[in-house]
């Protein structure tokens, strides 16, 4: 006798192939044919006495249990946070200056804004050094440079970011990179570093054209996208692919459009972020996003980098557990005056340490569990069928213990998970 797992997910994505999401377990993704489909069905119904004949059911079965969509025993585990300190992620707040001036930035950057000193960058470097030796369970550890705009103090925090990919290597934790840019700071110097150390850049456009310069100005007011524009074409040359991030708010709702058009006739991977702090309709969202992912959908397979889409805290490939970041586990940000926060929009907050402090940046990182805005899930959340891929949303962005855009994600996870499948699909086709 087979138990069928309670938490599936089911899309059909034609009238003879369906994708189902096991949401508990790490790529729980399957797709599954008519038969299949409807064997699962009728397991679910409890009409196991009608399977008797179907043909090859033992290798049907064998894929049902793959992705634990049923098994022999009813124990579908719930995910559980880690306890360990296998992954770190440190945000260094580079800088406070930026050439843009971009209204709804939580920084409120400024022309001539502090920055990380040369010192500073020393006992960074010996502090994550000291956390790599100290820690033998530490496999993976992400520095993402952010600010303000981390490239225009390139030149100073290189050596340094170079230094510990170096050490990591020695260690054996492979220390990962991650540059936040707003895309108008490039030259041949950055481009080597990116190409030599497998820099993941994060390039923030927020639109086409002046629908993205209305948001994303320099301090003149000179919009900011044909310098963009141009630079995107310096990493296509040089076969660099960036993750594009848009902030979606009420001033570039209606030319979100056309950016999603740009975006996949580029082939670029992408996600949107929903601005926080002012709130839009979720209607509003819904329909724009959706009609977005009508786009993407009349240009599969070509558009290839759907499987790397999502929407601002959503996790559509491993499940999230208590919240959908690392706060109070694994995830903090240094700010420019070495001090260590939850996030870097928390830096008006609580201190969490400092970089002088002897305790161990784990340990540090683990106070936010304390700090109780941050945890804690509405009823509805625990009923909810997207638990596991939403949880309530951004930690710092809750209202009565849910995400503000919780009727936004209802409406689009589906379309998500739905296009998530045909694209799987269409590599399985094509393969």
């Amino acid at each position: 006798m087979f138990f069928v797992n309670p938490h599936l997910i089911k899309i059909p994505l034609s009238r003879d192939f369906y994708y189902i999401k096991n949401p508990l377990i790490l790529n729980g993704e399957q797709i599954l044919n008519k038969i299949q489909y409807e064997t699962l069905t009728t397991l679910e119904d409890g009409r196991n006495e009608d399977l008797v004949n179907v043909p090859n059911s033992e290798k049907i079965y064998s894929i049902l249990r793959k992705k634990r969509l049923i098994s022999f025993q009813n124990d579908f585990a719930l995910p559980e946070s880690s306890k360990n300190n296998k992954v770190l992620t440190l945000w260094l707040h580079t800088s406070n200056s930026c050439n843009l001036a971009c209204g709804y930035c939580y920084v409120n950057a400024v022309k001539n804004g502090g920055k990380i000193t040369e010192s500073m960058w020393q006992t960074i470097e010996k502090r994550v050094k000291a956390t790599i030796s100290s820690t033998p369970e530490l496999t993976t550890l992400t520095l993402k440079l952010a600010g303000g705009e981390p490239l225009l103090t390139f030149k100073v925090w290189r050596k340094y970011a170079e230094s510990l990919v170096c050490y990591g290597q020695k260690k054996g934790v492979n220390v990962i990179i991650q540059v936040l840019t707003n895309g108008t700071v490039l030259n041949n110097e950055i481009l080597g570093f990116i190409q030599d150390y497998n820099v993941g850049i994060g390039l923030s456009i927020d639109g086409y054209g002046t629908s993205h310069d209305n948001t994303r100005h320099f301090h003149n007011g000179k919009g900011s996208f044909s310098l963009v524009l141009k630079n995107l074409e310096v990493f296509s040359k040089n076969n660099l692919i960036p993750y594009i991030t848009t902030v979606v708010g009420a001033e570039n709702l209606s030319g979100l459009l056309p950016l999603t058009t740009f975006l996949i006739e580029a082939n670029l991977p992408f996600r949107y972020s929903l601005e926080k702090g002012k709130r839009i309709c979720n209607d509003d969202i819904s329909k724009k996003l959706i009609e977005c992912y009508s786009l993407v959908e009349q240009n599969l397979p070509t558009y290839s980098h759907f499987l790397d889409h999502t929407v601002s805290e959503l996790s559509l490939y491993k499940p999230i557990t208590n919240t959908p970041c690392g706060v109070g586990k694994s995830h903090g940000s240094i700010n420019i005056n070495g001090k260590i926060y939850t996030c870097q929009t928390q830096h008006d907050k609580k201190v969490l340490g400092t970089l002088e402090d002897d305790e161990s940046i784990f340990d540090m990182l683990k106070k936010a569990k304390s700090q109780t805005q941050y945890f804690g899930t509405a009823p509805s959340c625990l009923s909810c069928s997207y638990q596991y891929i939403c949880s309530g949303g951004c930690p710092t962005d809750k209202l009565n213990s849910k995400s503000p855009y919780c009727d936004t994600f209802h409406d689009i996870i589906p379309t998500i998970l739905r296009l998530r499948g045909l694209t799987i699909l269409k590599m399985l086709k094509v393969t």
